[in-house]
């Protein structure tokens, strides 16, 4: 995320990439790609990874997953069946 703000002051590079975007609350991800002006926005993550866990504890929270309001795109690559893993 803190690479998306970065790139904000820089350039408004096309598309925005979030790596381990199963960690971050989706409120977060959609304000970073506000901020970055992102016209398309690339969430790379493994879904069997711990979800975000709220440490600031300040008022209730519901955690939505990506998926829940996304579709996958058809191209995905499926990186569980890799050599090297």
């Amino acid at each position: 995320m803190a690479s998306i703000s970065e790139r904000v002051q820089r350039t408004h590079t096309q598309p925005s990439l979030i790596d381990e975007a199963m960690m971050n609350h989706f409120g977060a991800i959609i304000t970073a790609a506000l901020l970055a002006k992102a016209k398309e926005l690339l969430l790379i993550g493994d879904i069997n990874q711990i979800p975000h866990i709220d440490r600031h504890n300040v008022f209730p929270m519901s955690y939505e997953k990506p998926n829940a309001v996304a579709k996958s795109p058809e191209n995905c690559y499926d990186l569980t069946e890799t050599p090297w893993m």
